[in-house]
């Protein structure tokens, strides 16, 4: 039997036809009618037609001799055909979609930080202004910088903050989606680089009276500078949204025999135990979150599991800590909550 499946736009998903065959299907009948015909390879009788589906249509063409003498006989044989089409079109809808989704959150987050940097500086400076005074736009900012020194410095800080972020953003998507981004495994200290990560969100930390507490020291452990980053740039994200004002976050540092630990602690919305389970998966949001209209996209979490996960280095979270200092602050629930990241010490093969 030779086969012929294709998808709605004539595209060819499957087939085990010649090239020279497609001139006979292209002069095959298309009301669903089958034909006999004189194959013009092996010249033998052979009974051809193509039926039509709502993910495509099948070409079939046989030289069975059941399949000669009856219509009936023939025809039964499109149904498995349409199954298998049916089958290849959903595979390649989902692989589509596993494509596509990346590059589209992509697109969605780098707009939305891009609008959040402009809002900054029209914050300070009116975009009605501006355009109302091309000509004297620089005296204009002039004025307002040393007007709103301040609220400038923070918005300065915000859009560098935003710029950082879409770095990560790119990062991000070249590491986990392009196969051909390595990863570079170099010998760094987890201290400094965490600085490196938390320094933009100190005006964050700042605004929300949240004292950093990190234990001195130098801690060294392999793994690939950027990709790690933007994993503890994720983090200081989470831990500015989700910890409580007017408290402390106290991040050490512990050494094992393998691992560097990194410990970051701190009173933060509660975590349910339904939560703990799932807070890594792409998608998912913590209850009390989501209740409190605070919940994300639900992604943070998984890029930084997935690109701890290529650096072979591990994260664990550990839940209510420390119950003599839960408290409830305008209904919101806060907890002891700690997140532990592992830092292998010696580089791999």
């Amino acid at each position: 039997m030779k086969y012929q499946l294709e998808g709605s736009n004539r595209n060819i998903l499957l087939s085990n036809l010649p090239d020279v065959c497609q001139e006979c299907i292209a002069s095959c009948s298309l009301d669903g009618s089958t034909q006999k015909i004189t194959c013009n390879l092996d010249k033998k009788q052979r009974r051809q037609g193509i039926k039509p589906h709502k993910k495509g249509r099948v070409y079939l063409c046989s030289s069975q001799q059941d399949d000669l003498k009856s219509t009936k006989t023939f025809s039964k044989k499109f149904q498995p055909h349409f199954l298998l089409l049916s089958q290849i079109d959903n595979i390649r809808e989902n692989v589509k979609k596993d494509l596509i989704s990346p590059t589209k959150r992509l697109t969605h987050n780098i707009t939305s930080l891009n609008a959040h940097c402009l809002q900054e500086f029209y914050s300070v400076v009116s975009q009605d202004d501006l355009s109302m005074n091309h000509k004297g736009q620089l005296k204009l900012v002039e004025k307002m910088i040393d007007q709103n020194s301040r609220n400038m410095a923070k918005a300065f800080l915000r859009v560098l903050k935003n710029n950082r972020l879409m770095k990560t953003e790119l990062s991000v998507f070249e590491k986990l989606y392009d196969a051909n981004t390595p990863i570079r495994k170099r010998k760094h200290d987890v201290r400094k680089v965490f600085l490196s990560a938390l320094h933009v969100y100190f005006q964050d930390f700042a605004d929300k009276e949240i004292e950093l507490n990190i234990q001195d020291g130098n801690y060294f452990a392999f793994f690939d500078y950027e990709s790690i980053i933007v994993s503890l740039m994720h983090v200081a994200d989470n831990a500015t949204k989700y910890t409580c004002v007017k408290s402390n976050i106290d991040v050490s540092f512990e050494e094992t025999d393998q691992y560097i630990v990194t410990k970051v602690r701190m009173l933060s919305i509660k975590i349910t135990d339904e939560d703990i389970h799932q807070i890594f998966k792409e998608g998912f949001s913590g209850t009390h979150a989501k209740t409190l209209g605070m919940a994300g996209n639900g992604i943070g979490m998984s890029i930084l599991f997935k690109l701890l996960e290529l650096n072979d280095a591990k994260v664990e979270m550990k839940r209510n800590c420390d119950r003599t200092k839960n408290k409830t602050i305008l209904s919101i629930p806060y907890e002891i909550n700690e997140l532990n990241i592992f830092f292998d010490k010696f580089r791999k093969k």
